[in-house]
């Protein structure tokens, strides 16, 4: 057995101080979010509430759950998790199966394509622009197709693709009379199950929570349309601005932060009912 000297121990020590105040700064956000959302609103405003709940009080949660506002923004969100979810699923499987396959013509000039992409973007003004510019500003699918493709997720498919389904076995089934549908749809999409599900749990955990920026491309000569593209987060935004209730605001992040986990916790369970192998938890 080897003996750990001084240097081990000041070492191991110094790392797990590190560890404890990097998980205070992250966790303590939200542990402030729940306790200003049952303490009084002037109590937070005030700045009493730090570390326990000032004046305890549900009345933030009373107050969001009778808002209609919340259920049209969870509604909302719902149609464009599933919705965004869908058409992201369809874009990711098929752009990385297309630049997987080695004889596709300028395959390696579109994937430095998408990897600029990744990291580089117009911004708010030329992405606003482009939108009215092609008709969909205040318009109900600027939500879901703005953000319904991710690189990341491109490159993670494209990977599997490539290591994990050789194309030999294509190749074979081509010289025993299949075509290319048939390979794609009987070879190549049966095999992308647990792909297909690690996708789709980060775009239901992703798309419930929507990209600020792209709010802005609802806003043009006419008021948002709250009925068809408020959701939890422009819900937030507007009583903040409003009402300066903090305490609602937070309330509405907490329900927010439920109805996502109840949303993948939903997700997971009808994976697991359909194949158990494939499921999380």
């Amino acid at each position: 057995m080897v003996r750990r000297g001084l240097d081990d121990k000041i070492f191991d020590a110094v790392n797990t101080i590190i560890m404890l105040v990097v998980l205070v700064v992250v966790l303590y956000p939200l542990y402030f979010v729940i306790i200003a959302s049952i303490s009084e609103p002037y109590e937070v405003v005030r700045g009493n509430v730090v570390l326990l709940p000032r004046g305890f009080t549900i009345e933030s949660y009373q107050h969001v759950l009778r808002n209609s506002d919340v259920w049209i923004g969870y509604r909302n969100s719902l149609f464009y998790t599933v919705s965004g979810t869908a058409l992201s699923l369809v874009l990711t499987i098929t752009s990385a199966y297309a630049l997987s396959k080695k004889k596709l013509p300028g395959r390696f000039f579109l994937t430095w394509v998408f990897l600029f992409i990744m990291y580089f973007n117009g911004g708010l003004i030329p992405t606003y622009m482009l939108v009215r510019s092609i008709g969909l500003l205040n318009h109900r699918l600027t939500l879901t197709i703005l953000g319904a493709f991710s690189v990341w997720n491109f490159i993670v498919t494209r990977t599997y693709f490539q290591t994990s389904i050789p194309e030999e076995i294509c190749e074979s089934a081509e010289i025993d009379g299949a075509n290319v549908w048939q390979c794609v749809f009987k070879i190549t999409f049966p095999q992308l199950k647990s792909t297909v599900i690690i996708l789709l749990l980060l775009a239901l955990g992703g798309m419930f929570r929507g990209d600020f920026g792209m709010f802005y491309q609802l806003v043009g000569s006419n008021a948002i349309l709250l009925n068809t593209t408020d959701i939890i987060d422009t819900f937030i935004f507007r009583s903040l601005r409003s009402t300066a209730d903090m305490g609602m605001t937070a309330a509405a992040g907490v329900f927010q932060s439920v109805l996502c986990f109840i949303t993948v916790l939903t997700a997971n369970y009808v994976v697991k009912k359909i194949d158990p192998d494939y499921s999380l938890f």
